[in-house]
Formats: structure tokens, sequence, C-alpha cells
């Protein structure tokens, strides 16, 4: 490709071209573009903007030129139609949020190391409402923030993705990237607010999500607290799964510590083992 050929210069002009109104797929590739090669501030200048962008397509404005675009598509194909302004209103609705979702946040993944970007994303990730914006709607923007996030979060932003990843009353599929991405950002000291809930939380799933990034997390070091504090009287064959999976990921693994709980008086810390040694073998 020309621009690539081209290098830093050409992705310094291609910062002007970013722009709320082009095609969804555009703005990630011209976001994409920039990442690889641009210098640092022309990646800093592109990130800026590209938060000036996913604001503008909430404001009153964008969501005019989207319902002026819909009126004139519509007179094109239908002339003698009379305009329903409450459906232009709801396609603007839905189209907005694609334009969010599809284009500006996913652009902003490609730039997700500047801290202007890395800040917006946590912001979205965190809102809980909107004015003309659904609860699903909401829900969508917050999971691709999240998603936008992974490889980019910074330690600091670690105690509030662990806010809505430990928060029951948020969506779960706003908990479940929140722990994806906690678990990106390695930071150990998110070990202490996690036992608690490891401990007393009676959704296996949930429980799940949290022994298995406080494994991630707290590698060989944590293992035998970790058999320690499992104390239920049932546990979900998935969930004894992912322990035994995610052990048998570590580098080196607890070998030795693992075949001791092979004869362990408590059934769930030998079927641990036991799936420990099943992923060992396939790998």
């Amino acid at each position: 490709m020309l621009f690539r050929s081209l290098g830093a210069p050409a992705a310094s002009r291609l910062v002007n071209a970013l722009n709320a109104r082009l095609p969804q797929q555009a703005l990630v590739k011209l976001a994409e573009l920039i990442a690889g090669l641009g210098n640092d501030a022309t990646k800093q200048r592109a990130a800026e903007r590209l938060v000036e962008i996913e604001r503008e397509m909430e404001g009153e404005e964008f969501s005019d030129w989207l319902k002026e675009r819909l009126r004139e598509q519509l007179r094109e194909r239908q002339p003698d139609t009379e305009i329903d302004e409450n459906r232009i209103t709801a396609a603007a609705s839905l189209n907005r949020e694609n334009f969010i979702t599809l284009g500006a946040l996913p652009a902003m993944k490609h730039l997700n190391s500047e801290t202007v970007v890395q800040d917006r994303l946590l912001e979205i990730a965190q809102l809980t409402s909107a004015e003309g914006v659904t609860g699903e709607q909401i829900e969508a923007r917050r999971v691709k923030a999240l998603q936008a996030m992974e490889g980019g979060v910074r330690r600091e932003q670690v105690s509030a993705l662990l806010d809505l990843a430990l928060n029951a009353e948020q969506p779960m599929g706003v908990r479940d990237y929140a722990f994806d991405r906690i678990a990106d950002a390695r930071d150990a000291s998110a070990i202490t607010r996690l036992w608690p809930v490891f401990t007393d939380i009676e959704d296996w799933r949930v429980r799940w999500r949290v022994g298995s990034l406080i494994l991630t997390l707290g590698g060989a070091d944590v293992v035998q607290e970790f058999f320690t504090r499992l104390n239920d009287e049932s546990y979900a064959r998935e969930e004894l799964y992912g322990y035994g999976e995610r052990l048998s990921q570590m580098r080196p693994p607890p070998t030795d510590f693992i075949n001791g709980q092979l004869r362990s008086s408590d059934w769930f810390d030998r079927i641990i083992a036991l799936y420990f040694w099943e992923k060992r073998a396939e790998a």
C-alpha cells in the first residue's frame, strides 16, 4: 500500500482525514494505519481526534445529520411517501449506535496505548445512562469500550475495573470484560480485593471468574492459599475444569503441589488436579 511505503509523514496527514461522518470501516482502517505508521506525536494527535469524534457522535448535531441523510434516502426511494418522523428518529438512533460501536470504539482500540483514549474508554465502560439512549444500547457501548481497552489498561485503572467486575448490579457482559481487562493489567495488588469475594460468593460463575483471575495475577505464589480457600460443598464441572486449565498454564507449573492434591481428602481438590494433568497431557 502506498501509505505504508510513505511511512510516518503519511500517517500524520491521515489524522486530518479522521471524521465522524466517515463509514465505520474507513474510520477503523485509518486508525489502524496511523497506529502502525505514526510517530508518538502523530498517535497522540490521532487519539485526541478520535475521542473528539466519539463525543461528536453522541451530540445533537450528529443526530440531526443522520436524520436528514435518512430523509434524503427515503425521498429518493419513495418520493410520494409521507415521512414518519418517529421512524426517522428511531432509525437515526440505531445508526448513531452503529457509528459509535462499529466505528469510533474499534478505531480507538488501535490507539489504546494513549492516555486520552484509555481514560475515555473507561469513562464509557462506567456509563449507566444517557439521554435518548436505551439500556441495551448503553450496555453495547460499555462492552465495546471494554473490548477496545484490551492491551491498553493502566494499573491505576484497575480499581475502577474491579468496581465494575465485582458489582452484582452490573450487566454480566460488562462484568466479564472488566475481569478480562483486569487480567490484562497483571496487577497482583488486585488480589487483596478478590480473596473475600472468592471465599464468600454464592454464584459459582462469578467465583470461577474471580478464582481464575487470582491464579492469573498471583501465579505459583497463591496456589496453596487458593486450595485452602476452596471450601464449598458443591462445584460446577466447568468451574473446576477452568481452575485445572489455568493452573496448567502457569510457567513453571506447580506440579509437585498438584500431585499432592491427588491424595486430598476433598473431592474437588482431586478433580482439579486431574483436570490439571489432562491439560498438561494435551499440551
